[in-house]
């Protein structure tokens, strides 16, 4: 009876290493500095507060990649979606936010991926972008 008992805990603690590792897996899959494969669907699905965001590792492979220069404006657009930022002075250049960090109400940084285009309304240079504020 004993022996039974012990084996059902054994299991139960090894069941719940298991889901725990892949919750924590999971959970920081996208917090790491890397890339990921750009996702369309996951992309508009997010933002810079959505908690796992994985905006910022897409955003790197599509430079490392170079996935974005040379597409037009509205193949942009089509692609990550509708503008999140445009600056007036500014025409030749969006951007989308990829990370805001708040304390707590305030925010303290942010990170933006920002795209600039040429004479023809092609993407010329895309890069990330990071500023701390206060």
């Amino acid at each position: 009876m004993w022996l039974n008992f012990d084996g059902v805990i054994m299991r139960n603690k090894i069941v719940l290493i298991l889901v725990f590792s892949i919750c924590l897996s999971l959970c920081i899959s996208c917090a790491y500095k890397g890339e990921i494969p750009f996702e369309r669907e996951r992309w508009l699905k997010e933002n810079a507060l959505t908690k796992g965001n994985c905006r910022p590792a897409m955003a790197r492979n599509l430079i490392s990649q170079n996935l974005l220069v040379g597409k037009t404006r509205n193949e942009i657009l089509e692609m990550l979606g509708k503008l999140e930022n445009m600056s007036e002075e500014m025409q030749n250049k969006i951007s989308y936010t990829l990370e805001e960090e708040f304390w707590i109400i305030d925010p303290v940084s942010i990170e933006w991926l920002e795209i600039t285009f040429n004479q023809e309304d092609k993407v010329e240079k895309a890069e990330i972008k990071f500023q701390k504020i206060g």
